[in-house]
């Protein structure tokens, strides 16, 4: 059940508690399975009026890709104007 109110972030606990999941929601994303592509919910969205319910409301909650990492050399980030 989701209610008119609920954000994403509120809606990853809740999934998270559901499926057993441990750890930091914000280490989360959440998206609608489109038959095209995936729509990633935006981090503050208000979940009831960001989903398209003109396609089934199938869902992923998947960990948050890590940002990327800087190129690395003798330990201290290479700088990008050499």
């Amino acid at each position: 059940m989701l209610s008119n109110n609920e954000r994403t972030p509120q809606v990853i606990r809740n999934a998270m508690l559901k499926l057993n999941l441990d750890g930091d929601p914000d280490a989360y994303t959440l998206a609608q399975v489109l038959p095209d592509r995936e729509m990633v919910l935006p981090a503050n969205a208000n979940v009831y009026y960001a989903v398209n319910t003109a396609y089934n409301l199938n869902f992923i909650l998947r960990p948050r890709k890590s940002q990327q990492a800087e190129p690395v050399a003798n330990g201290k980030p290479k700088n990008k104007r050499n």
